[in-house]
């Protein structure tokens, strides 16, 4: 599966089981396009979990700090700066 699967099904998945928090970005993913950057994850004091890859999650309309990484099958999301 391509990254950009991984990232859509996790976003998707992040909104569903995160409304609070998540749902917006999923609606944003759905309706426009969505930035994925990868940062090392140890440049991020508060991210203790998953590989040394972080995702970082940015909505065209500017929404942004939210995070997972992923330790496979596990996923750890994040926004602003803590772990949810």
């Amino acid at each position: 599966m391509t990254t950009k699967k991984q990232t859509a099904i996790t976003i998707a998945y992040a909104g569903e089981k995160y409304p609070d928090i998540w749902k917006k970005t999923f609606k944003q993913a759905q309706n426009n396009t969505v930035k994925v950057k990868l940062h090392n994850r140890k440049d991020y004091s508060y991210m203790q979990n998953g590989s040394d890859v972080a995702y970082e999650i940015a909505t065209a309309d500017g929404d942004k700090y939210f995070y997972y990484t992923k330790n496979d099958p596990t996923i750890f999301f994040y926004h602003k700066n803590k772990e949810i």
